[in-house]
């Protein structure tokens, strides 16, 4: 049995033959994790952006509402920026 792992050239028209129902679900899972990649790569350079600002302001925390969600950003000296996502709870409930 061939070892799936090892690199090793195709030879032109022993393609396996495509197979449209799942290059459907394929091709948008793909675009799916190029999203998602850019996401993380964009990720730290935020992170760093809110806790300079949150530095230059002097604040240590800051809690960003957002509907029903709040996010809770806490910055210490000794350690990188962190946050809590919590559900805010309406008035009255």
């Amino acid at each position: 049995m061939a070892d799936p792992n090892r690199n090793q050239q195709q030879i032109p028209g022993a393609e396996l033959p495509s197979v449209a129902e799942l290059d459907e679900l394929i091709a948008p899972y793909i675009s799916v994790i190029d999203e998602r990649q850019q996401l993380q790569n964009r990720e730290p350079e935020l992170k760093a952006a809110i806790d300079a600002r949150m530095k230059n302001l002097d604040k240590e925390f800051y809690s960003f509402v957002d509907g029903a969600v709040a996010y809770d950003f806490k910055r210490s000296t000794t350690e990188k920026l962190s946050f809590k996502r919590r559900t805010v709870q309406e008035p009255g409930e």
